[in-house]
């Protein structure tokens, strides 16, 4: 058991860029990694079920997380977790391909 660090909860929620840097690395057993548009409005539910868009594609600082947790030698696994209705619809191996071409990029 561990603590997984999910980007999305970062960037909505109160954590800060310094509250990551000084997460033990032992504790954490997986990185979510997806990315967000900007907000239509204030439905955090509506935004964190329907609204995430693989990494690159929002206003995440994707790159920042990314480098955040390589810099200090984070080499777990990480989980792309693209909710958003439209995705759901479509093939799983199309999901699996994008997932991997967005989010390489950042951690290989």
């Amino acid at each position: 058991a561990g603590a997984q660090i999910d980007i999305w909860h970062h960037t909505r929620g109160p954590t800060t860029w310094p509250d990551l840097e000084a997460v033990e690395l032992d504790a954490v057993t997986y990185l979510e990694f997806d990315d967000g548009p900007p907000m239509l409005g204030d439905d955090l539910l509506h935004e964190l079920m329907e609204r995430r868009v693989f990494p690159g594609e929002g206003e995440f600082e994707t790159q920042r997380f990314a480098d955040i947790f390589r810099r200090r030698g984070y080499d777990g696994m990480v989980s792309v977790e693209v909710l958003n209705g439209d995705w759901r619809k479509r093939d799983l191996r199309e999901y699996a391909a994008r997932a991997y071409e967005t989010s390489a990029q950042y951690w290989l």
